[in-house]
């Protein structure tokens, strides 16, 4: 999670800031998956009306500071959809870290591409052959 928002510029929010969110965050998700051990799971034991409420204030408790979270952090899109889908968000950043590279290399030989048919127009220019009239 940290290699994650490590790459995204933070704008002076501290290390600390980050590990609460991510603390929230866990809580979270931990409270959904009780959740729905309790609403689908084969066997709960004691499940009362009053769990089932402890469990439902729990998760609003927990969307309410996640609500609260003011780190001016910007997250992609794709990065959350890409999480979204199951994956983990360090392939994320692999792909991400490829595709970089792939458009660098590209350019490195469109770069080459060019400089060599430049320095094959300069020698067409400078060989006063090149231009004389067909016999």
């Amino acid at each position: 999670f940290f290699r994650l928002f490590s790459s995204v510029p933070m704008n002076g929010v501290d290390l600390q800031s980050l590990q609460k969110l991510e603390r929230d965050v866990i809580a979270t998700l931990d409270t959904l998956q009780d959740l729905h051990v309790m609403v689908e799971g084969d066997f709960v034991p004691d499940l009362s009306e009053g769990k089932w409420h402890g469990k439902l204030d729990e998760l609003l408790q927990n969307y309410a500071q996640l609500k609260d979270c003011t780190l001016p952090a910007q997250v992609p899109m794709t990065l959350l959809d890409f999480v979204d889908q199951g994956a983990n968000p360090d392939g994320y950043l692999d792909r991400l870290q490829d595709g970089c590279r792939n458009a660098s290399q590209t350019a490195h030989a469109k770069r080459i591409a060019v400089q060599t048919f430049r320095d094959a127009m300069q020698t067409c220019l400078q060989d006063a052959q090149f231009f004389s009239e067909p016999p």
